[in-house]
């Protein structure tokens, strides 16, 4: 998602930008110009972010906890339930996904 997200802000040329993510080894390997050690699954991810990070005046990678990051965590799990990428139509998405509060659980009675 992160790499999705900043060839999202070079494409659409924005200037300052800040980036959360809620899994803490993702952030620092991604913050990282020389990782302590190499990590097989997300060396070509922390690649394609980075050069998608070149064109922009700033940027900062941050980690928020998953407790304060439910919306986001929600809205990718709704995503990928629905296999939707891109601009999305907001009127599409179930109101439980938009909690900040909880995680959403599509199948759960009255959510989704």
């Amino acid at each position: 998602m992160l790499v999705i997200a900043a060839n999202y802000a070079a494409k659409n040329n924005l200037h300052n930008v800040l980036f959360f993510c809620d899994n803490s080894p993702v952030v620092q390997y991604f913050n990282s110009s020389i990782p302590d050690n190499y990590h097989q699954k997300l060396a070509g991810a922390a690649d394609r972010f980075r050069s998608n990070v070149h064109p922009l005046e700033s940027f900062k990678l941050c980690h928020i906890p998953r407790s304060q990051n439910f919306c986001a965590h929600n809205m990718a799990k709704w995503a990928k339930l629905h296999n939707v990428t891109g601009d999305i139509d907001l009127g599409a998405i179930e109101m439980g996904v938009f909690s900040n509060e909880e995680e959403w659980n599509p199948g759960a009675k009255g959510i989704g």
